[in-house]
């Protein structure tokens, strides 16, 4: 069974490769290329979520944390494209815009892989506890 936070980890990483590649294309097949690359690894975020939820809160938790998943969500998306622009009017290139969007991609593959090894560890340590002799 393939775990979906790990997929997702390596979807988010993908993903900053992606974003950071863009400004860097010179042809339209190979920006077509990785756009669709992008778009299959960010959709397989975006599915994985619920499910990478429920292994991360529980089922009993899943409404209120993907609520608050699409809360910052949302305000990433609002918050994001001004930010954007302002530091296309402050450098006049996109490139700069392109990588702070990257690193930040990278920043939350960086940071759902610790998830997932604090996942892994917390699963390890109760399996011991409950194997432990009365």
């Amino acid at each position: 069974r393939s775990d979906p936070l790990c997929l997702c980890s390596t979807s988010l990483v993908m993903s900053s490769v992606c974003v950071a590649v863009f400004p860097l294309i010179q042809t339209y097949e190979l920006y077509m290329a990785v756009a669709v690359i992008f778009g299959l690894v960010v959709a397989s975020y975006i599915a994985l979520t619920s499910i990478m939820l429920v292994d991360l809160v529980g089922i009993e938790n899943l409404t209120t944390s993907f609520g608050v998943v699409t809360m910052f969500r949302g305000a990433a998306a609002i918050v994001g494209p001004p930010i954007g622009g302002a530091v296309y009017e402050a450098t006049q290139s996109y490139l700069y815009s392109f990588l702070i969007s990257a690193a930040f991609f990278m920043i939350s593959g960086i940071l759902s892989f610790a998830a997932l090894i604090m996942l892994k560890r917390e699963i390890k340590s109760i399996n011991e506890f409950t194997k432990r002799p009365v």
